[in-house]
């Protein structure tokens, strides 16, 4: 088991980091994405298709990749080379389909955009899916010093000026639980 410090951590390279924590694959939406993400793809038997990012990056995945290639019998169509999202090696207009599953969020966005669009033909298509935050569902309800379940006040509803209008339940409220005035 590794034990790194904090500022170890912040120095790691983001796909050594995943791979040193035990992941293989780092795949945002699961198999339901990107299945989703082909279906829009629309790809026919003619299509040159890049898809950049290979696991966490590591020999190891490059490896798996060749691998599978080799298992399902589309060497001849399919290879697995190391390359940068950020400095791709292929010619202007390469490509019918560029496709980067959870790659962008680990470089600059803005230049790896610019990189898979570039070698991508006019008319074709580059699609991406990467990990996003979102704010967690506020709570519904909350217990108040009584024990009861009140509703949470919503400030984006509720609030008109400073004092909140669901007067029995919110804690920004001027009137308190149990106050009659």
């Amino acid at each position: 088991m590794y034990k790194l410090a904090s500022r170890e951590v912040a120095a790691l390279d983001p796909y050594k980091f995943m791979a040193l924590v035990g992941k293989r694959v780092i795949h945002p939406g699961g198999r339901a994405s990107t299945e989703a993400l082909l279906n829009r793809a629309q790809i026919t038997q003619s299509s040159r298709v890049l898809d950049v990012g290979c696991g966490v990056g590591t020999p190891l995945m490059l490896e798996r990749a060749g691998a599978n290639a080799a298992a399902t019998g589309v060497t001849d169509r399919v290879s697995v080379e190391v390359g940068d999202i950020l400095a791709l090696s292929y010619p202007d207009d390469s490509f019918d389909v560029v496709i980067a599953e959870a790659v962008t969020m680990f470089v600059d966005r803005d230049r790896a955009a610019a990189e898979l669009t570039r070698v991508c033909k006019p008319g074709g298509r580059v699609l991406a899916t990467e990990f996003c935050w979102r704010e967690p569902p506020r709570r519904k309800h909350e217990r108040c010093a009584s024990g009861r379940s009140v509703p949470v006040c919503n400030p984006t509803r509720s609030m008109t000026g400073s004092t909140c209008t669901n007067r029995r339940a919110c804690p920004n409220s001027r009137r308190r639980l149990g106050d009659s005035r």
